[in-house]
């Protein structure tokens, strides 16, 4: 009991206990087992009053195990010492068996924490090579998706944007603040947007990868670009679906090439239709020959409905022209050369065609044929028309010859009229430098002869104002005082004597007509309205209306120009009609010169008289009504000529006329 308790003890205290056995004194050691440095020192010092206690009791188990029984029952009878020292000494015992455990438990968990320490400490070790590897990873994707071309990006299950990187801003011209939140189809024209909506609705739906799916977005500067869409879903730890992420490649510039592209085939395609042209590839090993749509229309076959062969082909070659075929083809083959030949092939329907093929060799690295590729053109029509070209060459060659030889002879004529012509010639220099003196001498006449008009009309005045005079007096005195037949001589000796002045003076005005005073720049208006003011008692008598356009300033003679208004504007109102006088005069520049029109509503001329009222001493009218001398029109017509224009008139019976005339403009005068 003793030795147990002592072993009990020994691990608790670091001290001696003495003992009393009779005459000998035990000391019981217990040796130094626990570093006080370590953290289980603790412990110990605060179960060392139990422990001092636990060595008290063990001590005295041990010198009641010692004595004698006459001892024993004599310390019974004066004390209950015994039973309190066997009772203390098993509680003891309790005490430092629980002591011992704690002990040992705290020695295990001192290991156990060590232990954990070692482990806490490789495993921070370990998370720390890991959040560096992840950091150098995440540093490495980053710098990867920075760098890509196409747009990088993530979305959540509402298939709202939640990560795109900054190649954003050169794809869409969009910052990605501007962009998270949003969905693909916010940057899409509506119709676009409800496509890729219905098409993305049904993917994210079967939680599917996908692939090449085409969408057009509108970049920020309302250009569009078109996409091309990679993604995969994205499921949490648990399985749960959390979005998409993917990548969009702008393929704006392919889907542009391949719209040329198309465009250009198209293009192709009808210009091998209209050139009634087509091509060819033939593969040499598998002895596969493939024709365009364009060779299937030369054959007269439907698209893709024949087999085509080299040896089918040939079977096409009119029979005369397939050797020469076959020998071109091989020759090709093996001279490595291209070829270019012409011939015929006949049509399943039996027409026959004339065609200019085309083709050349590829050949392998080793040098064998591979392939062949080449074209074919229906030249039918412009064999045929080839040939009617040389046909009609060949007759213009046999009109030429003819041709020649007439002319051969039509030279030696012409040499024979050359000659009569030149002496005609000198006969016309002669004759013309005697017209030219004649002309001289009839402008002489000419000259003469209008001072003379000027001067016979002139001294024709006078007696016939004496004759007017007496005539006139003749009227007033015996008009009514003799019979009728007296009065109506007497009517007519004035009258004839009134015709007769008008007469001479129209002369009188006509002869002076041919001497211009010189050409200077006139006013048309003001002339007009020069001439409508000499006609005021003519205009009031007749209620004419005159109207005028624009008129241009002229290079004219004045008193010319104003005696021309003057003449036509008083023709317009003698002969007009019924209806009250509407005259317009209206001017308008044509070809360098300015063409006059005097337009009236009056009786009209005949079109065949449109050429005779312009000659001396013509009158359509010879109504006594209607007075005349048939002068002034012959004075419009010198007047316009004077000036270098000409004068006509537009007109029917009873709808008006309109008399024209034209004057050089002052670039033409000065020309």
């Amino acid at each position: 009991m003793a030795f147990s308790c002592g072993l009990l003890c020994a691990p608790a205290f670091p001290e001696f206990l003495p003992a009393l056995d009779n005459q000998r004194v035990y000391i019981v050691r217990f040796p130094k087992l626990v570093n006080p440095k370590k953290p289980d020192n603790m412990l110990l010092r605060r179960w060392a009053p139990l422990f001092a206690l636990a060595a008290t009791l063990t001590a005295s188990v041990l010198l009641w195990q010692r004595l004698s029984d006459a001892e024993r029952v004599g310390l019974s009878n004066l004390t209950i010492f015994p039973s309190v020292v066997l009772a203390l000494g098993a509680l003891s015992s309790v005490l430092l068996s629980i002591l011992l455990y704690s002990v040992g438990y705290a020695r295990l968990k001192g290991k156990g924490l060590e232990t954990a320490n070692a482990m806490l400490r490789a495993e921070i070790d370990e998370r720390a090579r890991t959040e560096e590897e992840l950091r150098r990873s995440d540093d490495k994707f980053r710098g990867l998706v920075e760098a890509s071309s196409d747009l990088i990006w993530e979305m959540d299950e509402s298939a709202r944007y939640t990560y795109v990187c900054p190649r954003v801003r050169e794809i869409l011209g969009y910052e990605p603040a501007e962009v998270l939140g949003n969905s693909p189809w916010d940057f899409m024209q509506p119709e676009e947007a409800e496509r890729v909506k219905k098409e993305f609705a049904s993917i994210m739906e079967g939680r599917i990868a996908f692939s090449l799916l085409e969408k057009t977005k509108i970049r920020k500067n309302g250009s569009t670009v078109v996409l091309e869409t990679n993604g995969v879903p994205v499921f949490s730890p648990t399985g749960l679906f959390s979005g998409y992420r993917g990548m969009d490649r702008d393929i704006t510039g392919k889907k542009l090439s391949e719209e040329a592209l198309k465009k250009s085939q198209a293009s192709l395609i009808n210009a091998q239709r209209i050139a009634q042209m087509g091509s060819w590839e033939w593969d040499i090993e598998k002895d596969d020959l493939f024709w365009s749509d364009g060779i299937y229309r030369i054959f007269g076959l439907t698209p893709g409905s024949f087999g085509a062969t080299y040896e089918s082909f040939l079977g096409f070659v009119h029979p005369e022209d397939r050797l020469f075929v076959h020998k071109s083809v091989t020759e090709a083959l093996t001279l490595k050369k291209p070829y270019s030949i012409e011939h015929r092939i006949i049509l399943p329907d039996g027409t026959e065609k004339m065609v200019h093929e085309q083709g050349e060799v590829a050949f392998s690295p080793e040098g064998v044929p591979a392939r062949m590729s080449g074209t074919m053109q229906d030249i039918t029509e412009r064999k045929r028309t080839e040939e009617q070209l040389r046909l009609y060459r060949e007759h213009l060659r046999e009109l030429v010859d003819e041709r020649t030889a007439e002319l051969k002879a039509l030279n030696q004529k012409l040499a024979f009229e050359v000659e009569i012509r030149k002496k005609a010639q000198e006969a016309v220099g002669r004759m013309n430098e005697d017209l030219e003196k004649r002309a001289q001498e009839l402008e002489k006449v000419n000259r003469e002869l209008e001072a003379f008009t000027y001067s016979a009309s002139h001294d024709l005045q006078e007696p016939l104002r004496v004759i007017s005079g007496y005539v006139q007096l003749l009227s007033r005195r015996y008009r009514g005082r003799l019979d009728k037949d007296a009065d109506e001589f007497i009517f007519y000796a004035v009258d004839g004597v009134a015709r007769m002045q008008r007469l001479i003076n129209d002369l009188l005005s006509y002869s002076r007509i041919g001497r211009l005073k010189g050409l200077k720049r006139v006013e048309s208006e003001a002339a007009l309205g020069r001439a409508v003011s000499n006609l005021k008692t003519l205009i009031d008598e007749g209620q004419a209306i005159i109207r005028h356009g624009g008129l241009p300033a002229i290079e004219a003679d004045e008193s010319q120009l104003e005696q021309l208004f003057m003449n036509l504007i008083s023709n317009a109102v003698k002969y007009r009609s019924q209806d009250r006088p509407l005259i317009t005069v209206c001017a308008l520049k044509q070809d360098g010169e300015w063409l006059f029109s005097v337009t009236d509503n009056g009786i009209g001329i005949e079109p065949r008289y449109s050429d005779k009222i312009f000659d001396l001493f013509q009158r359509l009218h010879r109504n006594p009504g209607q007075p005349g001398t048939g002068i002034g029109l012959s004075i419009c017509k010198k007047v316009v000529e004077n000036h270098g224009g000409r004068i006509w008139v537009e007109s029917m019976p009873g709808a008006g006329s309109t008399f024209y005339f034209t004057i050089p403009s002052k670039e033409a005068v000065n020309a």
